[in-house]
């Protein structure tokens, strides 16, 4: 998990290293994100996942518009947030009672175009979205669905999410070193993996990798933050 956030930062900080005119940087924000997401386990057909789920997250971005007169350029984000399932319902097993919380990571790259608005600026991102959504079970006895043992003491569910991700924004005063900032983060994912871990005494092991069919997660997460413009 820690390579996976390092790796993120790196492309997000590296893309607004670019940044060559005066409204593009490093944004700074805080955001609000809810949505759903239902799919159908690989393995049992029988075995479907619904949830509909709240993921606050503190999130850096960059619009690094550097061509056709700071039009044209690259979008990178990078959240981290809690995670809080308002209802999940997997197998007809593990539902929202089950779930005791945790840890979302958001990510996306891609083209950027923005165009000035007089003092303030329009800018929007789109391209590739990756999600992993952490998720904690409370202990369980659901041995004899997954034919393991000692399946009571730390349960962890994760899922992968990809696919596309859209980003409009609003920068007041762009033309000055700081500014604060509006949008809206959209994410539309069409893919899906999983993997459930079981933790007994100090060992962790995964038990079942999951494959997901028919996968959809729509994702809205609207933030408010502040914009450190680079440049002359």
């Amino acid at each position: 998990m820690k390579k996976i956030v390092f790796v993120m930062m790196t492309f997000v900080f590296a893309t607004a290293m670019f940044a060559k005119n005066h409204h593009s940087g490093i944004d700074v924000s805080a955001a609000t994100g809810f949505g759903y997401f239902n799919g159908r386990d690989a393995d049992a057909s029988a075995a479907k996942s619904e949830s509909k789920f709240f993921q606050p997250e503190f999130k850096i971005s960059t619009y690094d518009c550097f061509a056709l007169f700071h039009m044209l350029g690259i979008y990178a984000s990078f959240g981290v947030g809690g995670n809080v399932q308002f209802s999940q319902e997997y197998a007809d097993i593990i539902t929202s009672d089950d779930i005791s919380g945790g840890v979302a990571l958001d990510f996306a790259i891609g083209p950027a175009f923005g165009i000035d608005l007089g003092s303030m600026r329009f800018n929007v991102g789109a391209g590739f979205h990756i999600n992993f959504t952490n998720v904690l079970i409370e202990g369980k006895d659901i041995d004899e669905t997954f034919d393991i043992e000692n399946f009571t003491l730390e349960n962890t569910y994760t899922y992968c999410w990809f696919g596309l991700a859209v980003a409009p924004q609003i920068r007041f005063f762009a033309n000055r070193r700081c500014s604060f900032i509006i949008g809206c983060d959209l994410a539309f994912d069409f893919g899906c993996a999983g993997k459930l871990e079981v933790k007994t005494n100090d060992s962790k092991t995964t038990i079942r990798t999951v494959d997901f069919e028919d996968a959809f997660r729509f994702g809205c997460a609207p933030y408010i933050g502040l914009g450190i413009n680079f440049g002359s």
